[in-house]
């Protein structure tokens, strides 16, 4: 079973909130906007049903974590955090999405260090890692400022990770 976890401050009046099942319809239709949609490995629009029971499966992953980005009380986007490994001090990030209207105003930039602390206090890890196309070039110049390198690239994707002090 998934321990709560509450809100998190990142700083810049950005914030994490759990994502809620009141979330689902908001998220569903960030998800399935075409220029998302194509960033994600499973890049077919998603049904409600679909977007129900990947929720309803994610409530049982104690490793899964997936946050509400809110400016100012604001949805603005969401992100992740997930595949929690305490023992190996590592965790993966992702799910980014960017509400419409919302993009280039540094909410993931804040969203992705509010995640970074999250994974030392929370967790005590040492490591985030994600996983992008190697042509989303915007998501690649984002992650390199933030002090990801490139691990290992293969089949069009980057691996790249962030060391974090524990």
């Amino acid at each position: 079973m998934k321990a709560p976890v509450g809100e998190t401050d990142c700083g810049g009046g950005v914030r994490l909130r759990p994502l809620a099942r009141e979330d689902l319809p908001m998220t569903l239709a960030w998800r399935n906007r075409d220029a998302v949609r194509i960033r994600f490995r499973s890049s077919s629009p998603l049904t409600p049903e679909q977007h129900a029971g990947w929720f309803e499966a994610y409530l049982g992953k104690p490793d899964d974590y997936v946050f509400i980005v809110e400016r100012a009380g604001r949805p603005v986007g969401q992100a992740a955090i997930y595949a929690i490994d305490p023992d190996a001090g590592e965790a993966e990030v992702g799910r980014f999405v960017v509400a419409p209207g919302e993009e280039g105003k540094g909410h993931m930039r804040a969203a992705i260090a509010g995640l970074a602390a999250l994974a030392r206090s929370r967790w005590g890890l040492g490591r985030l890692y994600l996983e992008v196309f190697a042509d989303n070039a915007r998501a690649v110049r984002l992650y390199r400022s933030l002090g990801f390198v490139v691990d290992r690239t293969g089949g069009g994707m980057l691996h790249m990770s962030l060391p974090i002090a524990r």
